[in-house]
């Protein structure tokens, strides 16, 4: 059955940047124990969760949780029927050409979406929120070789996974870089689904990848939809899920290059770690909004937060009795991570007691040791960095992450704790960039082996 489209569309604005093409039909679902039925679309905008436009009776007057949504209709793919067990039915609105709307959140469960045809599934295409990258694999162009904006292959615990940015990324980019848009999906990525997979088993690998982007990117990566197809790439289902999102940043923690090696290192140690220990399982949302808190102060209660929950279960794990581990607070834990543990933790990161009062102050509500927001954000930013080598190293991962140098941008391999490649104290404006000397110096050798060729 097609609808369609009325008068006044409520979606008209959300539509040219959604992630699905239009999905127009008749819904029915209960609210307060009563059943409602009349058009409606299915959306899922640019940035952000996806959303129904319901074209409400006039009997529908009130807004509360409902059940047991259900669209029937037809898309450009074909006869479909949505489905979602849990909604939240906002108030009704009456508009200038006299229509009544309603938009419709689906909560608490994912949106899965059926299509006329039948076949096993064969191939999945998932779209991540807030992941981007701009080097991938060497294809030939032009007569030569080129990684920028290639499709990129890693490594998924012996399955495939293939990178490949999206055909809208660069207005995607420019909405998110202006703050107009939250988050997106700048990326897709795409894998074989093996014989007798459910949908949820696909859905929880795609979940494991971004948890891993999640820690490459530095800012929080989730499923923002799944595709299910089967032979000759027909679509068969189409899963949805309402995931936290993130704000999109592009300050990556582990360099594009290495991609690959995190995950060939990384991957399946990380799916073991989550089936080995339950709580690594919250071990990525941990790392995911560090950065979205408001306050400054905020960002650094998350951050010191993230940093107790991963050393107390590293203890935990190598054997350390729970109940002891739940005592120690935070100086004993650095001081438990360095004993137990052997980790490196140079004194540049406690001097002077610094992060120890500071930690106080932002979990307890008082008055910072410094009044100064640049040397709190320099402090978040260090130990930030200590977060998540501390992370990529438990992974197994031995490959570099992007870091300062002196005050300068750099990489560095991912067990340097030392101070020059761990502290963002910006650089003397009169100090010479490192790689501006190294070019400088490669130029004048180049040009004295030119003169003494000539």
């Amino acid at each position: 059955m097609t609808v369609p489209a009325p008068g006044f569309d409520p979606l008209a604005a959300y539509r040219p940047l959604a992630r699905v093409p239009p999905h127009r039909g008749t819904a029915s679902f209960t609210l307060g124990g009563e059943a409602f039925s009349g058009a409606a679309e299915f959306l899922l905008p640019a940035g952000g969760q996806a959303v129904i436009a319901f074209q409400a009776p006039a009997e529908l007057t009130s807004q509360d949780f409902g059940a047991d949504l259900v669209i029937d209709g037809t898309a450009e793919t074909g006869p479909f029927r949505l489905e979602c067990g849990h909604i939240y039915v906002r108030k009704a609105s009456r508009f200038e050409d006299g229509s009544t709307w309603s938009l419709i959140s689906p909560v608490n469960g994912p949106v899965r979406m059926t299509y006329g045809t039948k076949s096993s599934i064969r191939r999945v295409l998932a779209l991540l929120n807030n992941f981007d990258f701009s080097c991938g694999g060497a294809v030939r162009e032009g007569g030569g070789w080129t990684t920028i904006n290639t499709p990129l292959s890693v490594d998924g615990d012996g399955r495939d996974v293939t990178f490949r940015q999206r055909a809208d990324r660069p207005q995607l980019l420019t909405l998110v870089g202006a703050g107009l848009l939250h988050s997106t999906s700048i990326v897709e990525i795409a894998f074989d689904a093996h014989d007798g997979e459910s949908d949820d088993v696909l859905l929880t690998f795609a979940a494991d990848v971004a948890a891993l982007c999640t820690v490459a990117a530095g800012t929080g990566v989730s499923v923002a939809m799944l595709d299910l197809t089967g032979e000759e790439g027909s679509l068969v289902r189409r899963i949805i899920p309402q995931p936290v999102t993130a704000r999109y940043r592009d300050r990556e923690v582990v360099p594009d290059f290495f991609l690959p090696q995190l995950f060939s290192n990384g991957f399946a140690e990380y799916r073991r770690m989550k089936q080995a220990h339950a709580p690594w399982g919250k071990l990525a949302s941990y790392c995911a909004s560090l950065e979205d808190p408001p306050y400054l102060e905020q960002r650094l209660s998350s951050l010191i937060t993230a940093i107790e929950f991963f050393v107390r279960n590293c203890l935990i794990e190598q054997g350390q009795p729970e109940a002891e581990v739940a005592k120690l607070d935070f100086p004993e834990l650095i001081g438990a991570a360095r004993k137990h543990l052997c980790w490196n933790i140079p004194k540049h990161f406690t001097a002077k007691d610094t992060i120890r009062l500071v930690r106080n102050a932002v979990v307890h509500g008082s008055a910072p040791p410094t009044a100064d927001s640049a040397e709190l954000r320099l402090l978040f930013d260090k130990w930030k960095l200590f977060l998540f080598r501390r992370v990529l190293i438990r992974l197994g991962y031995a490959g570099k992450v992007t870091s300062p140098h002196k005050g300068w941008a750099s990489t560095s391999d991912v067990g340097d704790f030392a101070e020059e490649h761990n502290d963002f104290t910006p650089a003397d404006p009169n100090a010479p960039d490192p790689w501006r000397e190294l070019v400088r110096k490669f130029r004048e050798q180049q040009a004295c082996a030119e003169d003494e060729a000539s």
